[in-house]
This record gives C-alpha cells, structure tokens and sequence, in this order.
C-alpha cells in the first residue's frame, strides 16, 4: 500500500496487546471521497491476496 502512495501503518504489539494488531488510516482534509473509494478497494484487494 505504501508503494501505491497510501500511509497506512500496521499498529503490533507490543504497542497493543497480543492478538489485536490493526491497521492505522489517517484521512487528512485534502483527500477526497473517490480516493477514499480507491484506498478501500484497495486495500480489501492486498487483504484477500494475503489470504491462504
């Protein structure tokens, strides 16, 4: 996600506890709603690419 210009941090322990680990998405006033789209499609594609 990074490469696609995308700040999106992964938050893991020991920041949070074990087993809760989460992503980080910060949306800033001069991001509009169809970048929003995109990142989340985005997104949902990389997470079902990693899927077994």
């Amino acid at each position: 996600m990074q490469a696609e210009g995308y700040d999106i941090r992964a938050i893991r322990p020991p920041t949070v506890p074990e087993g809760t680990a989460r992503l980080r998405i910060s949306i800033t006033l001069n991001v509009d709603e169809k970048q929003i789209a995109q990142m989340t499609e985005r997104l949902a594609t990389a997470i079902e690419e990693d899927q077994p």
